[in-house]
């Protein structure tokens, strides 16, 4: 008898900085996509710092990645927790166990080789904020994984440098049996480093490729295997995407690396009260703004995911900007039936007649 494995999508969930929403997100996309049905797994990996299980509604951490690691016995699928939903399941980080967020090599890729047997449709992974060799390592266990920002000057340029040292790292491990080539490397990044100069992956290209052309041409190969998706979180206006368009032209010209627009959060005061209350957004408000826009990211995991996108998304686009209008309407409409349910009504009914 022969067993067909069902597809599995693996997404990480990276950001540049901590505060930009990228464990809510995670949370509440990970609730959407097993409403709709799918087999999902959602995994706290911010070693050291985890909290993922408060933005699901859970309680408690209890064990799970820490002792996984900490012990070194049985297989990460036996941490399996079971959430409140229907088709969702939950490795917590367990940041209790001491050290945890200094792994050794070996024991982070024995974690990776388990969370690549848990058996799901989808995988997804709540990344520790910044650019750590850990961060970075798994985060490429997918060749699309998710990069969120905020707006904000600062966020979008910490989303750049991740992207940067994620290139970066990815062009080191290429070079790591080939020390004569990864020794070039080490004194190239040096360089450019006291010198303060932008450097580009072609220009490494060059130099690697002088020395050897072969390993010039892996790095190229595995550089272009990663396409990260990008989703603008807290987001006030449609333009929010147009405005960082330069950035994708930067990662293009700098990185070698094509980045496709995949999301836009609007920002949403029911957000921070959703927290408040220890409940999921999803749960809390399924019809507020933030969670209507995290439920169309989830649809469009699961219709385009895997397909090449434009720069910027034009259906992308057409969505926030139509969302936009939607809600400025609604909210004008809710302002009129205020207005209307005020005493003025009663001091002057001939006026609201």
């Amino acid at each position: 008898m022969t067993i067909i494995r069902q597809e599995r999508t693996i997404i990480p969930v990276a950001g540049g900085k901590g505060g930009i929403g990228k464990t809510l997100l995670t949370a509440n996309l990970a609730i959407s996509l097993a409403s709709m049905g799918h087999k999902t797994v959602v995994v706290d990996l911010d070693l050291g710092g985890s909290n993922l299980h408060t933005f699901l509604g859970l309680s408690g951490e209890g064990p799970g990645i820490g002792t996984f690691m900490h012990t070194g016995k049985s297989r990460l699928e036996t941490y399996l927790t079971a959430t409140n939903w229907r088709n969702l399941s939950f490795i917590p980080g367990d940041c209790n166990i001491p050290f945890t967020g200094n792994i050794h090599h070996q024991t982070k890729l024995r974690l990776i080789r388990n969370l690549l047997d848990i058996p799901c449709r989808y995988l997804l992974l709540d990344l520790g904020a910044g650019s750590s060799h850990n961060t970075l390592d798994f985060f490429r266990m997918s060749d699309r994984g998710m990069v969120v920002t905020t707006p904000e000057a600062a966020s979008v340029q910490n989303m750049l440098g991740f992207l940067s040292n994620l290139i970066f790292r990815v062009i080191e491990r290429a070079l790591r049996n080939n020390p004569p080539t990864h020794k070039a490397l080490r004194q190239l990044l040096r360089l450019h480093g006291e010198r303060h100069a932008p450097l580009s992956v072609e220009a490494i290209l060059e130099e690697i490729g002088a020395i050897d052309a072969r390993a010039a041409s892996d790095i190229k190969k595995a550089c272009l295997r990663y396409r990260p998706r990008l989703v603008l979180n807290m987001g006030r206006h449609p333009d929010d995407l147009l405005r960082i368009e330069g950035s994708f032209a930067a990662t293009r010209r700098l990185l070698s690396l094509y980045t496709d627009p995949f999301g836009f959060v609007f920002d949403d005061p029911t957000v921070r009260e959703s927290i408040d209350h220890g409940m999921p957004l999803v749960e809390f408000d399924p019809d507020c703004t933030a969670a209507k826009s995290i439920a169309h990211i989830a649809q469009r995991i699961v219709y385009v995911w895997d397909k090449t996108l434009n720069e910027p998304d034009q259906a992308l686009l057409n969505h926030t900007r139509k969302f936009y209008e939607f809600i400025q309407k609604d909210a004008r409409q809710r302002s009129m039936r205020d207005m209307l349910s005020s005493p003025m009504r009663n001091l002057f009914p001939n006026l609201f007649s």
